[in-house]
């Protein structure tokens, strides 16, 4: 009875009132998670089929649609235009058959993967071979960033498509959210690697070719692959292996082809870090030698197959420890690899007459001491300072003629520098060897440059008559 008493003085409901608070607050959250992550909601898997095999083809008005696409983005990529790009995106039909790959992957439809590869292999010949005739009629052609930033697929683009490719099928699947699909079409970017191989087709540059088309792949991959990932979670209707030998061998590719395509993708990575990375160090140099603001620093230049690091400098050679300074804190940073070059704007190199300058200077101080003997050696050093004052003086006549005579006949060239670098000292045959730093005009393509840089090379090769020239082009 005593403890019945205490049941009934609500002993024991004051213990368990806790627990069943927490208890529907567990539940609580439990339900909203459950709605949040619920992907089967609202998903009609018989309409997603059918909407995706609706639109798979690429016939009719969506062949018109891929070709405007294609123009558009070649035209965007040419004038090096983000927006114009953006727009190709938006008008590109080409996520359908990708999506549809991936359906019938998923549900192992091979008719529907019949087809879809069919359409979409239809769709990249068509992209490429239109894509390759602008690119070689077109009068600019010149290699932009936005060509440049297809050419360099990273395992981040691999995630973007991955990513797209999910938002893509959820948006079919789901009425309600079909606005997503312009904003996958823009972040997967299939359409603009298309073109850029168009590009490199027309200039012949294999690289180009092989690293965009590359990008292309990936992105249609790893848009198929969580296209299948996201159709088995949603478990959509699914026609069974004939045998389990054939379902094992299908997880086998499924497999390589992911790692097939993601491996390359790393080492790019790799590459894009290395790269932003010996940036940044360049940068810390500079700023270590000539302050955060580089007020004397005109511009620089990396020549990557060289591993030559050109400084232009303004002002005279009259410090002779700068190059020193820049390459020991490049040694410093871990760049030991990377030469520094340092040439100054004023085109005049007076390296030779500063020492020559400081050789009579210390004739003068001797000559107080031991006037007898510094006559001879004062007349000596005089006559031969003269001598150099004047082969110099006419080297940068020589010097000037040659630029005036390059900026006459080469119309693309906005200005010329020439001037002399310091030549290795294994190289007995000359202390110095000319250079000359060619700006040319923004709408010069790269093929055009690359025939006058060897034009103007073997036009200074005969002024100066010697074979070490060395071309610049900014």
């Amino acid at each position: 009875m005593a403890l019945q008493d205490n049941d009934a003085n609500g002993n024991s409901p004051i213990n368990d009132e806790p627990q069943i608070e927490f208890s529907h607050v567990k539940n609580f959250f439990l339900n909203i998670l459950n709605e949040i992550w619920d992907l089967k909601h609202g998903v009609d898997k018989a309409a997603t089929i059918e909407e995706i095999n609706s639109r798979k083809s690429l016939s009719g008005a969506n062949a018109w649609m891929l070709i405007c696409s294609i123009m558009i983005a070649s035209i965007g990529l040419d004038r090096n235009s983000p927006a114009v790009i953006i727009g190709a995106m938006l008008i590109s039909p080409l996520m359908a058959p990708i999506l549809g790959i991936g359906l019938g992957v998923g549900i192992n439809d091979r008719r529907v993967i019949k087809t879809s590869l069919q359409h979409f292999s239809v769709a990249i010949f068509i992209a490429i071979l239109v894509s390759t005739i602008y690119f070689t009629i077109t009068p600019i052609g010149t290699f932009g960033s936005e060509i440049k930033a297809r050419t360099e697929p990273t395992i981040l683009d691999v995630l973007i498509a991955f990513f797209g490719g999910v938002a893509g099928i959820i948006s079919v699947a789901r009425k309600d959210i079909s606005t997503t699909i312009p904003g996958v079409a823009i972040a997967t970017a299939l359409m603009p690697p298309l073109c850029v191989t168009g590009y490199g087709i027309a200039n012949w540059e294999t690289e180009i070719i092989l690293s965009s088309f590359y990008l292309f792949f990936s992105n249609t991959f790893f848009i198929c692959l969580s296209t299948y990932v996201i159709v088995r979670l949603l478990k959509f209707p699914f026609r069974k292996y004939p045998n389990k030998r054939e379902k094992k061998r299908n997880m086998i590719y499924v497999t390589l082809f992911s790692l097939i395509t993601i491996i390359p993708s790393l080492f790019i990575l790799n590459k894009v870090i290395q790269n932003i990375d010996r940036e940044n160090n360049i940068e810390k140099m500079l700023v270590a030698n000539f302050g955060k603001d580089k007020e004397y620093l005109d511009d620089y230049k990396l020549i990557t197959k060289d591993s030559l690091l050109i400084l232009k400098v303004y002002g005279y050679a009259n410090d002779s420890m700068l190059q020193v300074n820049c390459q020991q804190k490049l040694n410093e940073l871990g760049l030991s690899n990377l030469n520094v070059k340092v040439l100054y704007t004023s085109e005049v190199d007076l390296n030779h007459f500063n020492i020559l300058q400081d050789q009579v200077n210390s004739l003068d101080e001797i000559y107080i001491d031991s006037i007898n003997n510094l006559q001879k050696l004062n007349a000596a050093a005089r006559n031969e300072l003269n001598k150099q004052i004047n082969k110099n003086k006419a080297s940068d006549a020589d010097l000037l003629s040659a630029k005036n005579s390059i900026l006459k006949s080469y119309e693309e060239l906005e200005d010329v520098s020439l001037g002399n670098i310091m030549k290795s000292e294994t190289d007995k045959e000359s202390a110095f060897k000319p250079v000359a730093i060619l700006k040319w005009k923004s709408d010069i393509p790269e093929p055009i440059i690359y025939e006058k840089e060897n034009q103007i090379k073997a036009y200074l090769e005969g002024f100066f008559r010697t074979s070490s020239i060395s071309i610049v082009s900014e």
